[in-house]
């Protein structure tokens, strides 16, 4: 408040807690009567004073909204800087004589636990002195009183308002100027074409110049204590269920004078048809808004369930909702983050990562969510072609290794005759990626041996290349292994970590963006169902099947209407829009093809029987994807709980995938099957310690120890804050961590302390075990919803990676860094492939619907009252 400034009380009145007729009658006359000119959106002053009436709670009707009427009295404000404390009185405690500056009318709604402003008006003379924001305010406040009153410990769930269109005209106040002062309140637009009910008179006209607006409190996020109270707590969609509840309750509070059923009106007839084939409606929160329709950009809100909460899952989250969808993510574990997760250890001020620590390049998502958020990146060291080169003026990013009992520079180390022939072996002389397929791809073991590479050489192959990828030479893949080395050295080879921790960055973004998903943590997914709408038959024709994939595979490529033209004298179905039709059920994929041309043929077979019966013959039901709804997609989870949706995107990690945590009905394609039992990840173990004295050398960022039980470490940069300390991590991953399966975490922690000991026990005067001050072991193999690190290059898995990310029936679609082709195992990987799934997505919907109208199987119901 400014110096100087008055404070002059202003008196709120709930007329509903203390009945007063003579401020009804004047709250009539001055708020209502004046700026409310049209008879059919008005009510009557009988109809408040019976409201607000107080009955006993034997008399009160359970399906009659509770009425609220809050009154602002206050003297006439006489300077510009006049500051109202505001107060609640009864209507004893108030002159009746004191200025009116504005009120509020609202009603609870109990069944739908909803509430509606039904009027919020201020004085002209007190405007822009706060007293809209407070009456909606302590409205807000009172509506979850009566919530809580009615289901105990749970808030209202939606609180709507009605307001007229741009182009209604009331002679009170301009539409425009109304919606952006609704809109300051915290109102936005539900883009559904509402149509009132008739009020007063039995035979009123239905109002349709009226938006319906939903509110949400502008200071703060709301609290989802309602089971639909995503819908308030999401900002660009509302749940049609919830609406729909409100919208039932309120024609049937209106109907006590209609003369026939309001359920029979065709406003309410084609309010619900429309509810019950959206999950969703858009909400509009830029002011003026416009009537919903055709052509106002109203349209249908999918809904998309992403299956996993790790990076890709957060990716293709964010991407939906910037595209408009509705999406629920769920996970299996209690928090978000997968494979990047951190921890606190005592003496180091900062979050370590147990998961992912580095970036493996610059031009990648994480570098870019690092610049966008302004969260410095150091750089870890450089692990491209110039192997372990330090960039001109930067400091601590020495990569050394430890061979015969020294430390080497990794610079000087790569200039040794049988390292230089590692090297030029790999990737000078090695087969073009082109010519290795499954039939002539090998293990790296197997093509290093056969190209006469040292022991020693092998050691560091095993330390630098096949531990960094998750795996061990036995296992990798030649093929796959230089793909995944060309693809990093694409995204610019240095790696860099930030200054505190990747899930710090990574997750806290995506958390960040993620607001208006509903999360569901906790919740693993044990079933996705994808209900067909064609009537499938008990096997399909191998013949028929074939025919299905040719023909889904010619429209797949550039389509004209000659192709169409000759498709549908191939598979005429009588009285069908063929060309519209399969183009819907080619995006499906060849079972759904499959599942059509099957049902074509019973069609084609009944109309030529009905042709040759002499008898008439009722036509028979039409079986095909364009005549019938498209049910949804339903994810079963834990206790009996499931989910439906138009998508499912699957980025669950690669192990629950092979245990067959989650099944799939129908089960996925033979192809698909192979794919995901041909690649492989492996056992992943990381251990963090921390020290009180540095015991490396100080440019000494990661350290390569062939044939050591740690074959890999990285240093951290001493705290900045507080006591310095140092941070010495390393990661076992293959038959290394598999070995460590049954040791217990105090001895694994003691064995890397005498592996620090041995490297670099004679360069300091501080023993290992003196400076040690406290460290933790992270199995990964442990964790019940990962189970291993990340895949790894596998030998004779040309296509599996690709077969892996494709769509499956055209509503389930699949992300993860082991759905990368190129790059897998990388952060890059997870949070590329789940904005490729998000698009994917966005592809499929923008065809269909540019095919036919999108529908929905009709999921008429009424929520019941929380329980």
């Amino acid at each position: 408040m400014e110096e100087g400034a008055v404070r002059t009380p202003m008196h709120i009145v709930d007329l509903r807690a203390t009945y007063d007729s003579h401020l009804i009658q004047r709250f009539y006359d001055e708020i209502i009567m004046a700026n409310f000119p049209i008879e059919d959106e008005r009510d009557d002053l009988e109809w408040f004073q019976n409201g607000l009436l107080p009955a006993a709670p034997e008399y009160l009707d359970p399906k009659d909204p509770l009425l609220f009427v809050l009154i602002a009295m206050a003297p006439t404000p006489t300077r510009t800087d006049e500051v109202y404390k505001v107060d609640i009185r009864s209507a004893a405690q108030v002159d009746p004589n004191l200025p009116i500056a504005g009120a509020i009318a609202f009603e609870y709604f109990k069944k739908s636990n909803c509430g509606l402003v039904t009027y919020i008006v201020t004085q002209p003379i007190f405007n822009r002195r706060g007293v809209a924001r407070r009456l909606m305010d302590l409205a807000h406040e009172k509506l979850n009183q009566a919530a809580s009153t009615m289901y105990p410990g749970w808030q209202c769930a939606a609180i709507f308002a009605e307001t007229h269109a741009l182009d209604v005209r009331d002679g009170v106040m301009d539409s425009a100027a109304r919606h952006a002062a609704l809109q300051k309140l915290g109102f936005s637009q539900i883009v559904f074409p509402y149509v009132q009910p008739p009020i007063l008179h039995p035979d009123g006209n239905d109002v349709r110049g009226l938006l319906l607006l939903v509110y949400r409190p502008p200071e703060r996020r709301t609290e989802r204590r309602h089971a639909h109270a995503g819908a308030l707590a999401c900002q660009r969609h509302f749940a049609s269920s919830l609406l729909r509840a409100f919208f039932h309750e309120f024609c049937s509070a209106c109907a006590w004078h209609m003369a026939e059923k309001f359920e029979r009106r065709p406003f309410y007839l084609d309010a619900i048809e429309l509810l019950d084939s959206h999950w969703a409606f858009e909400i509009r929160r830029e002011a003026p808004w416009l009537r919903a329709g055709p052509d106002s950009g109203m349209r249908p809100v999918e809904r998309v369930v992403v299956i996993g909460g790790g990076l890709a899952g957060l990716a293709a989250a964010a991407a939906l909702l910037e595209h408009g969808f509705l999406v629920t993510l769920v996970e299996a574990s209690r928090e978000l983050g997968g494979r990047v997760r951190q921890t606190k250890l005592r003496g180091w001020d900062q979050p370590v990562d147990l998961g992912a620590d580095l970036v493996y390049g610059e031009f990648t998502f994480p570098m870019e969510i690092a610049r966008e958020t302004n969260v410095a990146m150091r750089l870890a060291y450089r692990a491209g072609d110039t192997d372990g080169v330090v960039l001109p003026g930067e400091t601590n990013a020495q990569v050394f290794v430890h061979s015969d009992g020294e430390l080497v520079d990794v610079r000087e180390f790569a200039k040794l005759p049988d390292i230089a022939y590692l090297k030029k072996v790999l990737f000078e002389d090695s087969p073009p990626i082109d010519s290795l397929d499954d039939e002539t791809d090998v293990s790296l073991l197997d093509y290093l041996q056969s190209r006469d590479v040292t022991q020693r050489a092998l050691a560091y192959a095993e330390a630098r290349y096949a531990q960094a990828f998750g795996g061990e030479l036995t296992f990798v893949g030649l093929r796959d292994f230089l793909v995944q080395w060309q693809a990093h050295c694409a995204y610019g080879g240095d790696n860099y970590a930030p200054a505190e921790s990747l899930t710090g960055l990574l997750v806290k973004h995506y958390r960040d963006n993620i607001e208006d998903a509903e999360v569901r943590t906790s919740w693993p997914a044990a079933r996705i169902t994808v209900r067909s709408a064609v009537a499938s038959e008990p096997s399909i024709a191998p013949e028929t099947f074939s025919m299905a994939a040719e023909v889904g595979d010619a429209l797949s490529q550039e389509t004209h209407p000659g192709l169409l033209r000759c498709v549908e004298g191939a598979l005429l179905l009588p009285g069908a829009p063929m060309a519209v039709g399969i183009m819907r059920t080619m995006l499906m994929g060849a079972e759904w093809m499959a599942e059509l041309l099957s049902a074509a043929s019973r069609r084609a077979a009944a109309a030529a029987e009905a042709a040759q019966s002499p008898q008439p013959q009722e036509a028979p039901e039409c079986d095909t994807p364009f005549d019938l709804a498209l049910p949804p997609v339903v994810v079963a989870g834990p206790r009996g709980e499931s989910i439906e949706a138009d998508y499912v995107v699957v980025t669950v990690p690669l192990s629950i995938l092979k245990d067959g945590d989650l099944a799939f009905e129908p089960p996925l394609s033979d192809a698909k099957a192979r794919a995901i039992e041909t690649l492989q990840l492996d056992s992943a173990l990381r251990v963090v310690c921390v020290f009180d004295h540095r015991l490396w050398p100080a440019d000494c960022s990661a350290l390569y120890c062939p044939s050591q039980e740690f074959s890999r470490v990285t240093f951290k940069p001493p705290s900045a804050t507080g006591p310095r300390r140092f941070v010495a991590m390393a990661t076992a991953t293959g038959s290394l961590a598999r070995a460590k399966q049954f040791v217990a975490d105090e001895e694994i922690i003691r064995r890397f302390l005498r592996q620090l000991e041995a490297l670099f026990g004679a360069r300091t005067s501080v023993t290992v075990s003196r400076a040690f001050v406290t460290g933790v072991v992270y199995r990964w193999d442990s964790h019940p919803w990962i189970r291993g690190g990340q895949s790894y290059p596998t030998v004779r898995s040309e296509s599996a990676r690709a077969t892996l990310a494709q769509p499956a029936f055209g509503r389930l679609f699949f992300a993860g860094e082991a759905a990368h082709e190129r790059f897998p195992g990388t952060l890059q990987a997870a949070i590329e492939t789940g904005v490729r799934a998000a698009q994917e997505v966005c592809d499929t919907s923008a065809r269909l619907a540019a095919g036919i109208p999108s529908t929905r199987a009709s999921r008429s119901h009424t929520p019941e009252p929380p329980a």
